[in-house]
């Protein structure tokens, strides 16, 4: 497998460790409230975890399309020698 950009996994995982950290913290928060304090406590922990999710998946779409982009530029090479330097 043809090697993948570290910087840019380097930048995906800190934002995926960034929305889990920010997830944490929330629940957190959310320890001994109660009544609306503990419902807006619970809500924005929610939508915290919904964000690392959907990091975690643009995470995952964009490594994959790296590997893939990887794969090709590799396997173009070892075809086309010629065009490469």
């Amino acid at each position: 497998m043809a090697a993948i950009e570290t910087q840019a996994l380097e930048k995906g995982l800190q934002q995926v460790e960034a929305c889990w950290q920010t997830y944490t913290s929330s629940q957190r928060l959310v320890e001994g409230l109660k009544g609306s304090d503990l419902s807006a406590a619970v809500d924005t922990a929610k939508r915290d975890f919904t964000r690392f999710q959907n990091q975690c998946q643009l995470f995952y779409a964009e490594v994959r399309k790296r590997a893939a982009d990887a794969d090709k530029l590799e396997s173009d090479m070892a075809r086309y020698p010629h065009h490469y330097p």
